[in-house]
């Protein structure tokens, strides 16, 4: 059976910050909202947004968490296509080399 810790499951880049949202959450309480890729079976990565809301009693121990989790993959995919096309009409229209930014919209 397919089993792996969530820390593995979890790209290495995305890992420690989203990790980080989710502590100042259970620290504070309240409302937190992060995202990060997740390994799939199929060895490719999704991107996925977690957010929710820690709940704390009286004594200001955790009483309740809830949350959800959503694929976010085709609006990521879309975000990164409209900033392509955005980098294309730029460099048409401002006459900057094309290596150049060609450059910048790989680093994206």
């Amino acid at each position: 059976m397919y089993r792996k810790k969530w820390k593995e499951l979890i790209h290495a880049d995305d890992f420690d910050f989203m990790m980080e949202e989710l502590n100042k959450a259970m620290k504070k309480g309240g409302i937190y909202k992060t995202s990060y890729r997740f390994l799939r079976k199929d060895n490719r990565y999704r991107f996925f947004e977690h957010e929710g809301i820690v709940i704390k009693n009286k004594k200001k121990n955790i009483f309740w968490i809830i949350g959800s989790i959503r694929d976010i993959t085709d609006k990521v995919k879309l975000q990164n296509r409209t900033g392509l096309a955005g980098a294309l009409v730029k460099a048409k229209t401002h006459r900057e080399p094309w290596a150049k930014q060609n450059q910048r919209v790989n680093s994206l």
